[in-house]
């Protein structure tokens, strides 16, 4: 579907999507065939799910807004956590599901001036906050992360990550002042202490959780044994596409997406 993300409104929406948030869960109809999601329409203008929505963008004449639940009755409606909601909506929607929960947290965290203290309005032509006596000007928090997929002859890493119970590619934040590529080459170095080249790029994928943006990428083994550090990395080994591990990351993560690659080469 395409997705034009936008804070400018058309005047020519007919239908409507919200996602709607209490913390960090999502509000899902299942009592459905299909999943459904709030109508701005129908179940948020009268006020009984949510406070004011936000608009972040539209799919031609459907307009997508995400907003904070407010009410206690929300029936035919429950909780779901994104996390949860990773395996109910289908890929498109789990991606603007991530976006919005990133927007509205935004939104909602930058109502003052860190700088001086004054109100926040948010602009009229781009998805930021100006201040309305300094002009300080915020935008939505992205964190920058590297995920690698280490091949060695017709071998992956994977290791095991002490909070998941699952095994992944290895991943990590990029520091101030570092190229992705050095990224790369000190994280690994780091978690399971070998040396790779020949870092590549793969594809991308917003990762709402912890506000990030995974820079998915290739490289290759270069030297050194595996040394899991014993901190984030519990254990890692090398996989052919014959003994991989049961547990592996979701099929819309872009962990899963490069494990796939490899696979399928």
């Amino acid at each position: 579907m395409n997705f034009h993300f936008t804070v400018k409104q058309p005047s020519d929406l007919t239908d409507s999507v919200c996602f709607v948030f209490k913390e960090a869960s999502l509000l899902i109809d299942l009592s459905v065939v299909s999943p459904r999601l709030p109508s701005l329409n129908t179940d948020v203008s009268n006020g009984v799910l949510t406070g004011k929505p936000f608009f972040f963008g539209h799919n031609g004449t459907c307009g997508f807004y995400c907003s904070v639940l407010q009410s206690e009755n929300y029936t035919p409606y429950i909780l779901k956590t994104l996390r949860e909601s990773f395996t109910i909506l289908d890929e498109f929607y789990f991606s603007l599901a991530m976006r919005a929960y990133q927007v509205l947290n935004w939104n909602l965290t930058n109502q003052f001036c860190s700088r001086c203290g004054s109100p926040m309005n948010t602009s009229p032509t781009e998805l930021a906050k100006v201040c309305l006596k300094c002009q300080f000007t915020v935008y939505p928090r992205i964190n920058p992360a590297v995920i690698v997929a280490i091949i060695k002859d017709n071998s992956i890493l994977l290791a095991r990550n002490s909070k998941f119970p699952m095994h992944s590619v290895i991943a990590g934040y990029v520091e101030a002042g570092e190229s992705l590529e050095e990224t790369v080459i000190r994280e690994t170095y780091e978690e399971v202490g070998i040396n790779v080249k020949n870092v590549r790029y793969f594809s991308s994928q917003p990762w709402a959780f912890s506000y990030s943006l995974m820079i998915g990428v290739t490289a290759e083994y270069d030297s050194g044994e595996i040394t899991p550090d014993g901190i984030e990395i519990e254990g890692a080994a090398w996989y052919t596409k014959d003994n991989l591990p049961s547990a592996l990351p979701g099929s819309l993560s872009i962990s899963r997406k490069l494990i796939d690659w490899f696979v399928n080469q």
